[in-house]
C-alpha cells in the first residue's frame, strides 16, 4: 500500500513539473563576446560567473526575469595573471562595466565584454 501511495505521489509530482512551462518559446539567450586578449570573468547573478576567454565567446541560455551582468577583464581576471606584465597592464585599462537587462522567452542578446 505505502509503495502504490509513494508511485501516485511521484506520478503527481512529474505531471506538475511537465506541465509548468517557465517558456514556452525559446528560452532567452546571452551571447557574451570577447574581443580582446585578456581573459573576462562575466556575473550573471550573485552565484553564476562565467570566464569568457581573450577572442573566445560564450553562449549562456537563461530563464525570464531581471538580471544585472557585469564583466572585468582587468588583470585580476580568470588566469590573466598568466599574461607578460606588459599585457596585464593593457588588461588593466579596460573599463568594467554593468548593466541590467529583462529577458523574456525568445530574446537574444550579445554584449561585447573587452
Amino acid at each position: 500500500m505505502k509503495l502504490i501511495k509513494n508511485t501516485l505521489l511521484l506520478l503527481l509530482v512529474i505531471l506538475g513539473f511537465q506541465s509548468c512551462d517557465l517558456c514556452p518559446g525559446e528560452r532567452p539567450v546571452i551571447i557574451f563576446v570577447n574581443n580582446g586578449y585578456c581573459n573576462c570573468d562575466v556575473t550573471i547573478s550573485e552565484n553564476d560567473e562565467r570566464h569568457v576567454l581573450g577572442g573566445e565567446s560564450i553562449e549562456v541560455t537563461l530563464f525570464s526575469g531581471s538580471y544585472d551582468l557585469s564583466a572585468n577583464c582587468t588583470s585580476s581576471a580568470y588566469l590573466n595573471d598568466q599574461l607578460s606584465i606588459l599585457e596585464q597592464i593593457g588588461c588593466d585599462l579596460n573599463q568594467s562595466w554593468s548593466t541590467s537587462v529583462e529577458l523574456v522567452c525568445g530574446d537574444e542578446y550579445t554584449f561585447t565584454v573587452n
